[in-house]
């Protein structure tokens, strides 16, 4: 199946020569960019509403309902706009990856991270310990993977990583405008508190397959932006929901979190965490109520979410059916080698700053992970080749001619198969065989409109 994209890169000039272009950050820029257009919406609502008011004599009732549908609408309008166009910046066009997948965030685990986002990013997200960067070493009498999730991270910082002669170092590295001088926006790597203690830290890439969450929130948004009425009744509804539900939840986690770390006693610490806890979730809930109520009356933004809860029930999920060659190969687990085909971006909608490939548009297993999980240090060139960082062997000539060879193959292979050329040889009907030419015998001879 194809891919789906709905989120469109821009590049670093015109990003920075934006009003708002030096900023970056969740929900900041969001916001800036929605006033800024609704205030030029509004006053165009307030004229035209003013115009047709007239009309029917009512030219300042006209002129309120405009300007408040105006700015509701503009309001929407901006804050989509600064999602789906603003956001990312383009970094070097179309690149491949291959890797070991590190861990898999559904849409639904981001429902527990951060329900908010939830509402609006339904991608389907994987980070890759980039091949040569998942080697295995031996502690203890066996081998295990050089960057354990259960132990302290250890860390082969973007730094070294920078200075390595590896394919990997292009799409890990800070990014450089076209005379060599690195962007002046933050970067420090994918964000680790995510995934604290999970192998390889800040510099595994972070991978996006696109679900249409934004797009549908934005077309709802936008229907009752114009709706007013509608709106300005539901806004505050879908306002305290969302706060009482946001606050209770956080609040809830940080109680309880705080309370086991201090409480020691078996079984009488659970009760009496879970009790503070809900005591804490129930208060935080109360306030989120009316405060969510007071954000959800702001024109435009009771609009979103609302547009948020109703199409959390009809969007479409990003999905590994769509970048897959086969939408019937099935799907890919921790430690699977896979090869991946996207654009390079920077996303600027986090404090912190990296880069990713969003969206994927061609997701591939090379091989599955069980020898790598197996207790044995056998080396294959031709499953994402890799050595414990620091080794004789990591820094040896043979293992840097093994990964460029791997990359490059897997590089070449998605590159051809993408070609116009190769997508019409797919088409022709000699090619439609089910038996082999071999096996039948049959070659392409057209004949008066027939193949035979």
């Amino acid at each position: 199946m194809a891919f789906k994209q709905y989120t469109h890169c821009m590049e670093f000039d015109a990003f920075k020569g934006h009003w708002q272009g030096s900023s970056q950050g969740p929900l900041v820029p969001l916001l800036l960019n929605a006033f800024a257009r609704a205030l030029v919406s509004a006053v165009l609502g307030a004229i035209g509403g003013a115009l047709l008011g007239s009309i029917f004599g009512g030219a300042g009732i006209g002129a309120i309902a405009g300007g408040y549908i105006g700015f509701s609408y503009g309001f929407v309008d901006g804050f989509c706009d600064q999602w789906l166009n603003w956001r990312l910046i383009c970094v070097s066009g179309e690149q491949c990856a291959s890797g070991r997948v590190a861990w898999i965030e559904t849409p639904g685990d981001k429902f527990y991270h951060d329900p908010i986002e939830w509402m609006f990013d339904n991608d389907l997200s994987f980070n890759l310990r980039l091949n040569p960067y998942s080697g295995k070493k031996f502690v203890d009498g066996h081998w295990q993977t050089q960057f354990n999730r259960d132990s302290a991270v250890e860390t082969y910082g973007l730094d070294k990583i920078s200075a390595d002669a590896f394919p990997s170092t292009n799409l890990l590295r800070k990014p450089r405008k076209a005379d060599g001088t690195e962007w002046d926006l933050s970067y420090k790597g994918y964000e680790s508190d995510k995934k604290p203690d999970h192998p390889g830290g800040r510099w595994t890439l972070h991978c996006e397959i696109e679900g249409n969450g934004m797009e549908t929130l934005c077309t709802i948004a936008k229907v009752l932006a114009v709706l007013a009425p509608v709106a300005f009744v539901a806004g505050p509804i879908a306002g305290a929901i969302v706060g009482a539900y946001y606050l209770g939840s956080k609040a809830y986690d940080a109680v309880h979190k705080a309370c086991k770390k201090a409480c020691k006693v078996p079984i009488l610490c659970d009760i009496v965490c879970f009790f503070a806890a809900a005591a804490a979730a129930a208060v935080a809930a109360y306030v989120g109520f009316w405060l969510g109520g007071l954000l959800g009356a702001i024109p435009g933004l009771g609009a979103l979410l609302v547009g948020g809860l109703i199409s959390v029930a009809v969007r479409d999920n990003g999905s590994f059916e769509d970048v897959a060659n086969d939408p019937d190969s099935g799907t890919i687990e921790d430690d699977d080698c896979v090869f991946v085909f996207g654009d390079h971006v920077y996303d600027a909608g986090h404090s912190e700053g990296w880069t990713e490939i969003h969206p994927v548009k061609h997701l591939q297993k090379v091989c599955s992970s069980e020898m790598f999980k197996s207790d044995s240090s056998t080396y294959e060139p031709d499953c994402c080749p890799s050595a414990t960082t620091g080794s004789a062997f990591f820094n040896s000539v043979q293992f840097h001619d093994d990964v460029k060879k791997f990359w490059d193959r897997w590089c070449e292979a998605v590159r051809v198969g993408r070609k116009a050329e190769t997508l019409a040889a797919q088409d022709l009907p000699q090619n439609w065989w089910c038996i082999h030419p071999l096996v039948d015998g049959c070659r392409p001879n057209y004949r008066g409109g027939d193949f035979r």
